[in-house]
């Protein structure tokens, strides 16, 4: 029996290992931002070997868009949910060639309600939390708009929340379309996308989580440091925070500076 159950558990080691790799094949990698980013710093930890939370980059005419999300679970049910999203996400921009970020989620929700719609295997009730930049350097500019996920836009010591719309992509009974902002921007501004692992994770000294004000007191406190620095606060403020807690949700944290 013993045998047995170390050889089912090596199995499913190989079994996630192998999707770990299918999920990293399908996220940009480090050569793609770098292309499109002069300075970026991406905090990318799933709660699992695979996770729910994906983050996604291309180059369309004159825009480059940039998204994180953050789909229903974790694990390999997440991990799921983020294959179906970059593959439409893929479609929607580089094949219809789709700039607009609120168009973008208008499409995307319609897909993604599409494929839950025609399978018994997922959740109907599956969908994702998603921020989504189109970004223009031509006018200095971006364009943002997101479903349950709000941006932070950072220009010397000014901190601005962008709120996007309260409603998610996935099935939902509020189908009315997403609104978008345009944004002005400096040379040396820089903007935050992030889903809600860091802000959820509880802590190992206050059994609270970290919430959304000391994550934007963290922002204040490194903003002005060059973004590897950024990275680097942002990993050792987590691990201290968590010390011996479980990580409960899949983090991602992406500044991109202008």
């Amino acid at each position: 029996m013993e045998k047995m159950l170390g050889e089912q558990n090596e199995e499913i080691s190989i079994s996630f290992r192998y999707a770990e790799r299918i999920q990293k094949a399908l996220l940009p990698d480090e050569k793609d931002f770098k292309e499109l980013f002069a300075d970026y710093f991406l905090f990318y930890r799933p709660k699992n070997i695979v996770g729910g939370d994906f983050y996604w980059t291309s180059e369309r005419g004159e825009h480059t868009i940039l998204s994180v999300g953050d789909c229903t679970g974790h694990g390999i049910p997440g991990a799921l949910i983020t294959m179906l999203g970059i593959s439409a996400l893929n479609d929607i921009v580089k094949s219809q060639k789709e700039t607009h970020p609120n168009v973008i989620l208008k499409k995307l929700r319609g897909q993604i309600v599409g494929e839950l719609n025609e399978s018994d295997n997922l959740n109907h009730y599956d969908g994702m939390d998603i921020a989504i930049c189109s970004v223009n350097p031509n006018s200095q500019s971006f364009m943002f708009a997101g479903a349950n996920s709000s941006i932070l836009v950072v220009r010397q010591n000014e901190m601005i929340e962008i709120k996007g719309n309260n409603m998610p992509v996935g099935p939902f009974w509020d189908d009315t379309d997403f609104t978008v902002r345009e944004i002005g921007y400096q040379p040396g501004d820089m903007i935050y996308l992030f889903t809600d692992g860091y802000k959820n994770q509880f802590g190992q000294r206050i059994d609270k989580k970290f919430g959304k004000q000391r994550f934007k007191e963290l922002i204040r406190n490194i903003r002005h440091q060059n973004l590897d620095e950024q990275k680097r606060a942002m990993q050792e403020n987590f691990n201290q925070w968590k010390g011996n807690k479980d990580q409960v949700d899949d983090v991602t944290v992406l500044g991109v500076k202008f």
